[in-house]
């Protein structure tokens, strides 16, 4: 985490502090996995966080003071690493635990963000899951539109959303300028990743009809220039099809032509 994005932290905790929140906050960043070489081949980034364990529970109230925000900030910034779980990669975990039940009883195969991500993700040549089952988590970049989310699970509410998302709004764009990521999948559906894509860098536009994916386009940083599909949720949703159609949307993009003279 740059000290762009611990700003960006500060002000969106101090946001989510003044929201009448009483309930227990999850509050956790983007997360890169230890087998990155040079840019990501693929950042996956869902709504918000679903759940998490004591490492990342906060308490909104408390965050009305500047130090104990200042030390929350850096115990964020630890989620980031993996260090505060004695790991070299905070993603190593989801291969790890892959149908194993562990990890406070979560299974990531339960989860149909991660089942479509792992094979997107292969398909976009991130990995090889034939010879890196058991850590292709972690050549993946990892992030959530919202960064504050109820800490027992679910999405956040009207109040907590509207706290943060300015903030969100500009750290997502931070995270983006960070990891210069090839392929950029948000797997949020367009009622939230709308309010993101809106007067902003993006560029691309929103595909009708009842595919699996609802918008492409792309986002330049610098001389990198990464492709973006927004897809619908995946829940209850045939997941070949969801999968084939992402993979073909980033395939049908090309990078923006330079203007000749």
């Amino acid at each position: 985490m740059n000290r762009k994005e611990r700003f960006l932290y500060d002000l969106m905790l101090a946001s989510v502090s003044e929201s009448g929140v009483r309930y227990p906050l999850a509050v956790v960043p983007a997360m890169k996995g230890a087998k990155v070489r040079g840019r990501p081949k693929l950042m996956v980034v869902g709504r918000a966080v679903n759940g998490w364990d004591d490492e990342g529970r906060f308490k909104a109230s408390e965050l009305r003071d500047h130090d104990r925000r200042n030390a929350a900030v850096s115990r964020i910034s630890t989620i980031a690493t993996g260090t505060s779980r004695g790991r070299g990669c905070p993603l190593v975990w989801i291969a790890q635990d892959w149908g194993s039940g562990t990890r406070v009883n979560y299974d990531p195969t339960r989860s149909p963000f991660w089942r479509v991500a792992r094979l997107i993700g292969e398909g976009l040549g991130a990995f090889d899951l034939a010879t890196d089952s058991a850590s292709w988590s972690s050549h993946l970049v990892w992030s959530n539109l919202a960064k504050a989310a109820p800490w027992g699970g679910g999405n956040p509410s009207n109040d907590l959303y509207n706290a943060q998302f300015p903030a969100c709004k500009k750290l997502l764009l931070a995270e983006i300028q960070r990891f210069k990521p090839e392929h950029l999948l948000i797997v949020a559906g367009m009622t939230w990743a709308c309010d993101f894509l809106d007067d902003s860098p993006f560029v691309g536009k929103q595909r009708s009809g009842q595919s699996s994916v609802q918008w492409q386009g792309t986002i330049q940083n610098g001389a990198a220039t990464t492709k973006v599909v927004v897809t619908r949720r995946p829940e209850g949703k045939a997941e070949a099809p969801f999968v084939k159609a992402a993979i073909k949307a980033f395939s049908s993009l090309r990078p923006p032509q330079k203007e000749t003279e």
